[in-house]
C-alpha cells in the first residue's frame, strides 16, 4: 500500500499530484483549510487532522496556571481527545 502523512497545511499539493498521476495513494494531512477540504472530498486526501489551536492554547494556559498559582506538579504531557 502506498501511504504517507504530511505535517503541514500543504497536503493538498501532494494530494493533487498523486490524483493527477492516477496513483492510488492514501494521504493524511494537517489543517482544515479549503484546498485540503476539497481534496478530502474528492478522495485525494483520505484523512485530515484538525489541530484546534484554541483548545491547545487553553490547555497550555490552564497547565501554566495550575503549576504557578496552585503549585501543582508539572505534567509534561497534555492528553487530547481524538474526534472522528
Amino acid at each position: 500500500m502506498n501511504a504517507g502523512i504530511i505535517f503541514n497545511s500543504r497536503a493538498h499539493l501532494l494530494g493533487k499530484y498523486f490524483r493527477d498521476k492516477g496513483e492510488n495513494f492514501r494521504l493524511i494531512g494537517y489543517d482544515v483549510i479549503d484546498p485540503n477540504i476539497t481534496c478530502l472530498n474528492d478522495g485525494s486526501i483520505t484523512h485530515l487532522i484538525a489541530q484546534r489551536p484554541e483548545v491547545q492554547g487553553f490547555n497550555c494556559i490552564r497547565a501554566l496556571f495550575r503549576h504557578l498559582v496552585l503549585k501543582e506538579k508539572w505534567n509534561r504531557s497534555i492528553i487530547c481527545r481524538l474526534i472522528s
